[in-house]
């Protein structure tokens, strides 16, 4: 897609989906609400984000490799010894290197991922590690909603499995609490995210930008 219409494709997405503002951080950051506390980590350019809602957690994605042990550290001064939701969008390693290390330290309910596999090395350990905490990981296909404490979550997978590159396989997640809503969109690319805007998915007040908001 030529740049002008990617600038053109962001702007839409933009007037679309946001009520409120867009938000860039650069340090540790926390959204709260009755019940709900939204916490982004500083991982670098890489993506890691704890819900919390009425003392349910999820937990969106688990930075590189070497993120890992700040993440653990980062559960542990939360007092945070068991997710309900480990959710990996997609399988590159700024999304999944952390997830071995994560696995190893808490309890995990449920761990979520594409319906795929990635032949990497950070992917080998995330899967050791799967095995070795006696977990399954649920592969998404198509779309599904569950209750977060009061939160809503509906969790979009990828509508194909041939798009140009990889990001587009991400696994987007819209979560609504009350009033607030969000929209975790992964890593998607352009023709994921005009697939998405063609269901008209009304607006956000928070939008963690894909792909770290590369154009």
């Amino acid at each position: 897609m030529k740049k002008a219409n990617k600038r053109i494709l962001w702007m839409v997405l933009a007037a679309a989906l946001l009520a409120a503002v867009s938000i860039c951080l650069y340090g540790r950051s926390q959204l709260w609400g009755a019940g709900l506390n939204v916490t982004v980590l500083d991982t670098g350019k890489s993506d890691c984000i704890l819900v919390e809602a009425d003392g349910r957690t999820m937990m969106i994605d688990a930075g590189y490799e070497e993120n890992g042990e700040r993440i653990v550290d980062f559960l542990e001064e939360r007092g945070i010894v068991r997710l309900d939701y480990l959710l990996i969008t997609h399988f590159d390693k700024d999304h999944i290197g952390g997830a071995d290390q994560v696995l190893r330290a808490v309890e995990v309910g449920e761990v979520i991922q594409p319906n795929g596999d990635k032949d990497s090395k950070q992917y080998r350990q995330y899967t050791s590690a799967l095995a070795s905490a006696g977990l399954t990981a649920r592969r998404l296909s198509g779309t599904e909603e569950f209750a977060l404490g009061e939160a809503s979550v509906r969790l979009l997978a990828a509508q194909r499995t041939d798009y140009e590159g990889d990001n587009d396989l991400s696994i987007m997640a819209e979560l609504r609490y009350g009033e607030r809503s969000f929209l975790f969109a992964g890593d998607a690319e352009d023709v994921r995210l005009a697939e998405y805007l063609e269901q008209a998915p009304g607006h956000f007040d928070f939008l963690k930008v894909p792909h770290h908001g590369r154009l």
